[in-house]
């Protein structure tokens, strides 16, 4: 499963976000900008890494999810129930 903590070390991975970290003026800064960016990534991460490890898991749901994306359909509810593609 995506967790927290894989997607926090793909952010620090990530080259546009290591040059915005050196480019802090202060070590401060540095903290506030870390502090900032990584706990708004890491809620998304708690709410997202799920979601994200059902498409990668998932193809039936996968290719739900693109042609909803193509058509409009709604395929994620917080009223109905999960409905799974492939997986049950």
């Amino acid at each position: 499963m995506k967790t927290k903590e894989d997607i926090i070390k793909r952010l620090r991975s990530d080259p546009l976000y290591q040059s915005a970290l050196k480019s802090a003026k202060t070590d401060d800064e540095r903290r506030r900008v870390i502090a900032l960016t990584e706990g708004f990534v890491g809620q998304f991460a708690e709410v997202l890494g799920p979601f994200i490890q059902r498409v990668e898991d998932d193809p039936v749901f996968a290719e739900r999810l693109k042609r909803s994306l193509a058509t409009g359909e709604e395929i994620v509810s917080d009223v109905e129930p999960n409905v799974s593609g492939s997986q049950g």
